[in-house]
């Protein structure tokens, strides 16, 4: 059995405008450009999640038997 890894290649590359934006909205409200950025990063998660559902839900866990 082959396995495989498929990566999703549709999403576009972060763009630097992006990057300022994360900037300037830690700034205007008052919350670091981490918070942002990790909010970003949740989003595109979700989105891949949702897209791969399937393949995801045939994935097994590995357990090592030791020995």
């Amino acid at each position: 059995m082959t396995n495989s890894i498929r990566v999703t290649t549709h999403h576009a590359p972060t763009h630097p405008d992006e990057m300022l934006l994360e900037e300037f909205l830690a700034k205007f409200f008052g919350m670091s450009a981490k918070f942002w950025l990790k909010l970003q990063l949740r989003w595109d998660l979700y989105h891949a999640q949702q897209a791969e559902q399937e393949t995801l839900e045939t994935i097994h866990r590995y357990i090592a038997v030791a020995g």
